[in-house]
């Protein structure tokens, strides 16, 4: 099996504030890393 970067299989990357995404080619998905939750695991965050 081999393991490629998003980037170098069509998926479209967008960064805001504090969130990077990452778009599945055809927008069938996607994945998202919010920097504050990963800073703050023990406090919730509203969704």
């Amino acid at each position: 099996m081999t393991i490629r970067a998003l980037g170098d299989t069509d998926w479209t990357p967008a960064v805001d504030d504090r969130r990077m995404r990452w778009s599945a080619p055809g927008n069938s998905g996607g994945v998202e890393f919010d920097a504050h939750a990963a800073q703050s695991p023990t406090r919730p965050i509203p969704t």
